[in-house]
């Protein structure tokens, strides 16, 4: 951010620069484009740039291994956007690109990358809670331990990066969620996704005035007749 202080209000006339593209992203979409090719070993080898900037030991592949197909190594670097591009908004399109919600003949990238259907399934997640709390401590950090600062740049970035580790392990716990993410009139829902989703349907309007247009398959068009028009011929 060019200036965390500026006005967001009115965001048109802000200095506040917003990250959309990061050069580790870059580094992931070269690593894809090798995996798709079936260059496991320059696909690893990106994969690796990635990890190493971080501290990661260089061991077996930076933790990556060496995957066995091509498609293991895409999913590699799917696993690996996951990883870097938490709450960036990616993920959404990374699963709409590769059809991860469903196994859709003829494609069968579900199976193909080795991972199971997103339909059917649960988000699930965890509480980070202190392990020492009770009423009478408001903090369980100390002044130390909310100094700790982590800057791969830093002379000392694996001395703090070992001291936010052991903070983590003797004062905080990972706790299972006490009730569904993901209730419907509080009952618990699974995740359904229409294969008609992946492509939304034009507009009714935009179909009303130009009579050449055909509806996506999936969707009404303006008459409520079911689209015919197949995107992917």
């Amino acid at each position: 951010m060019s200036n965390p202080a500026a006005d967001s209000l009115s965001f048109q006339f802000s200095g506040t620069d917003i990250f959309e593209y990061r050069y580790a992203e870059l580094l992931l979409n070269i690593a894809e484009c090798y995996a798709a090719k079936g260059d496991i070993t320059n696909a690893v080898n990106y994969l690796g740039k990635i990890r190493s900037r971080v501290g990661i030991p260089s061991a077996n592949n930076y933790g990556i291994g060496t995957p066995s197909s091509k498609y293991a190594a895409l999913e590699a670097c799917l696993y690996e956007r996951r990883v870097e591009l938490a709450y960036e908004g990616k993920r959404f399109w990374d699963v709409q690109r590769w059809l991860l919600y469903d196994n859709i003949a003829p494609y069968n990238t579900v199976q193909k990358l080795g991972l199971t259907p997103i339909n059917g399934t649960q988000r699930t997640g965890y509480y980070w809670q202190s392990i020492t709390y009770s009423p009478a401590t408001t903090n369980p950090l100390t002044v130390a331990d909310r100094n700790i600062l982590i800057d791969p740049d830093a002379a000392n970035f694996e001395t703090e990066i070992a001291r936010l580790k052991a903070l983590v392990r003797t004062k905080f716990v990972m706790t299972p969620l006490d009730q569904a993410w993901d209730r419907v009139n509080n009952v618990a829902t699974t995740i359904l996704f229409r294969p008609n989703y992946y492509l939304s349907g034009l507009p009714g309007a935009l179909l009303g005035n130009n009579p050449w247009l055909q509806q996506t398959i999936g969707w009404l068009d303006y008459s409520g007749i079911q689209g015919t028009f197949d995107y992917q011929q």
